[in-house]
């Protein structure tokens, strides 16, 4: 499954925890009758930052967080349409794909559903 988030404005630590919070939600364990009423959880997370204008320190840790969510619950996670500023913030807050192979940044948000569709037909071909 490919989850997409598209993120906007300015992030701070108000809403980059919110986000933060509603991404562990997705991989959370819950103890239901019937899994046909929930959505599998997410082999691809895709974030779009084309319309966010910046980040501060905070939101920078909640992706941190975000990244090593992902890589303990085996989900590729992809950043899209980044400015150069997001993502320079982002990298300097360790939120880099040379130290975290599970994820990239990518062009924009039609680039990212292509990487994480075909990784999708690889996992099911």
């Amino acid at each position: 499954m490919i989850q997409t988030l598209v993120l906007q404005n300015y992030l701070f630590f108000g809403n980059a925890t919110s986000v933060l919070k509603y991404i562990s939600s997705m991989f959370d364990d819950i103890e239901v009758i019937d899994d046909s009423l929930l959505p599998p959880k997410p082999k691809y997370l895709v974030l779009d930052m084309s319309i966010v204008s910046g980040v501060d320190i905070s939101a920078v840790d909640c992706f941190a967080d975000v990244t090593s969510l992902c890589k303990t619950q085996g989900c590729k996670l992809l950043i899209s349409g980044s400015s150069k500023m997001v993502r320079q913030a982002l990298i300097a807050g360790g939120v880099k794909p040379a130290s975290h192979p599970h994820m990239s940044f990518v062009e924009d948000l039609e680039a990212a559903l292509g990487m994480a569709e075909d990784g999708l037909l690889k996992f099911v071909g």
